[in-house]
């Protein structure tokens, strides 16, 4: 699972292409890998298109496995933004979690949305899993536990997780001019009755219309987009409308 996640995250480096190891720096250096991690896939419908940097927080609980959250360590990547304190790698960026007292607990990876977790913070633990046939740390958990007792373990200590997500939205704006001459006459079939204007009481009367929908075509008159007025705009031969059309894809 390991080298799973650091082959689509980090892909792999040297000639003999190796995979990379999580590294609790940006370097990226094969120094200071994390030999053992927890991993943390949050949903797309949550993270949107990317998590926001400079936003995670993850409360852990540090306390024995009948009161885990006596303790509490919260980690926080709290040196990333938008114009720094992040990597680029094969699975996008990713900022360093540190705790509170300044110590780098485990990697964010904000395209992706997965959160890398060092051991680190559970090591002094001897009670990191708790089971019938009696407890276990966290290294014991990784050598002598099943994935779900690990994956327990971790739920059973994750007291919060909070981060804001981002999307990114494309806007195109038209702005479409009704001439004066021109859309004086509903597009609807029954505004004529044997090539009268119907609404007319007098033949006459100026045509008066009510614009309520504006289409956008394509080069070959194919309809893509239709946009809705809040209100019917009346048109005669009198006037002229430019009308403002944003197109959010």
């Amino acid at each position: 699972m390991y080298n799973q996640f650091s082959q689509v995250l980090l892909g792999y480096t040297g000639s003999t292409n190796t995979v990379r190891k999580f590294e609790l720096d940006l370097a990226l250096d094969e120094v200071g890998a994390m030999q053992e991690s927890f991993f943390l896939n949050f949903s797309r419908l949550i993270t949107k298109d990317q998590i926001k940097k400079g936003s995670v927080s993850i409360t852990l609980g540090t306390g024995s496995w009948a009161t885990p959250f006596a303790g509490t360590k919260v980690l926080t990547d709290v040196s990333a933004s938008d114009t720094g304190g992040t990597t680029n790698t094969f699975g996008g960026d990713y900022g360093l979690l540190y705790s509170s007292d300044n110590v780098v607990r485990g990697l964010v990876f904000y395209q992706a949305g997965i959160a890398v977790l060092s051991t680190s913070s559970f090591d002094v633990m001897t009670d990191f899993l708790s089971e019938s046939a009696g407890t276990k740390s966290v290294a014991q958990v990784f050598v002598s536990s099943s994935i779900t007792g690990a994956c327990d373990a971790l739920r059973h200590r994750v007291q919060n997780i909070s981060f804001n997500n981002t999307t990114e939205i494309n806007s195109t704006i038209y702005f479409c001019r009704v001439p004066h001459n021109k859309y004086n006459h509903s597009s609807n079939p029954t505004y004529l009755s044997a090539s009268t204007i119907r609404v007319k009481n007098v033949a006459t009367d100026t045509p008066v219309a009510y614009i309520t929908t504006i289409g956008l075509y394509s080069s070959q008159n194919e309809l893509l987009a239709v946009a809705k007025l809040s209100e019917p705009l009346r048109k005669d031969p009198t006037n002229e409308i430019t009308l403002r059309v944003r197109l959010d894809y």
